[in-house]
């Protein structure tokens, strides 16, 4: 099964199907092996919806999944329980750069 970057469900053989649809369908199986990038995958948005329904996953849970996409909230919590971290700074597209 692959999601599209519609966040259409693709299972072989079958017409894409919703999210809903989706998560109902993972019920049957014993386990969703997760292999994703990106948004809706690595940002904790499906493991939080997989959590929600009951459905077993491989890899992180979703707070992890979240908070490790976001590179500035993972190097405040680092530096928060004592580890060293280099140095680092969020940098928008309106700031002003020497």
């Amino acid at each position: 099964m692959h999601i599209s970057r519609e966040n259409r469900w693709h299972f072989p053989g079958q017409r894409p199907i919703s999210v809903l649809r989706g998560i109902e369908r993972l019920k049957r199986y014993d386990i969703a092996f997760l292999a994703l990038h990106g948004q809706f995958g690595e940002d904790g948005v499906l493991q939080a919806l997989l959590e929600a329904n009951h459905v077993p996953f491989t890899g992180s849970g979703s707070t992890a999944s979240a908070v490790a996409m976001d590179k500035a909230m993972s190097n405040m919590l680092f530096t928060a329980v004592g580890l060293a971290v280099p140095k680092w700074a969020v940098i928008t597209k309106d700031d002003k750069l020497p």
